[in-house]
């Protein structure tokens, strides 16, 4: 693991594509420069951790946030979703 972290927190999901994806490209950004990124889901945006949340967040002319996050969890870091955001959507 890399000795540098950086945090990221997600709180958009299909409610604001391009809010949602941007933390998760400085989280691949991160990946190239030897940085961890500890990416954690809050508020709106635990909905990408629902089967289909993640493809339903699409900004137009960014990559797709379930790539991206799907880059984080390949180079094996987790992505940390808020047990209390999650109640009322599970």
């Amino acid at each position: 693991m890399p000795d540098r972290k950086i945090g990221l927190v997600v709180t958009h999901s299909a409610n604001d594509p391009e809010l949602a994806t941007l933390p998760f490209m400085l989280a691949t950004a991160a990946l190239a420069m030897d940085v961890e990124p500890v990416v954690i889901l809050q508020s709106e945006g635990v909905r990408l951790a629902v089967a289909g949340g993640a493809q339903a967040a699409a900004a137009e002319g960014l990559a797709p946030v379930a790539d991206l996050m799907g880059a984080v969890l390949a180079a094996g870091h987790r992505v940390m979703v808020c047990g209390s955001c999650m109640r009322p959507v599970a």
